[in-house]
């Protein structure tokens, strides 16, 4: 069975925001979240067949790269508790690019 549409192209924007990471993270902490949900609603999704999982793990290699973990969840400690989520298993909203601009920077301390 074919997964949705939209899962493939939720997958190719994951694999988009991947690949352009390497080179620094020029928007700020709403675009972030923005770009991370996209990991989340694959997570969330229907199973991925065979070459969509290798595409998914190759590009969450890539995202691994480029960041590094962050104490607190992008979406805040009230979203992680209401939606219950933790650093190991929703990996995506505990870290922030390792090369980012000053509006992501600046929006960072002011993360509750």
């Amino acid at each position: 069975m074919k997964p949705p549409k939209e899962t493939a192209e939720l997958l190719r924007a994951w694999e988009t925001f991947a690949q352009s990471l390497g080179a620094g993270y020029t928007c700020d902490l709403d675009d972030w979240r923005n770009d991370v949900d996209a990991r989340r609603l694959l997570a969330e999704g229907p199973p991925l067949d065979p070459e969509q999982a290798q595409r998914l793990a190759a590009a969450d290699k890539l995202v691994r790269a480029a960041v590094r973990p962050h104490e607190r969840c992008v979406w805040g400690r009230k979203n992680a508790q209401k939606h219950r989520w933790n650093a190991d298993e929703h990996w995506y909203y505990f870290v922030v690019p390792n090369t980012a601009g000053a509006a992501f920077a600046a929006d960072l301390t002011r993360l509750r």
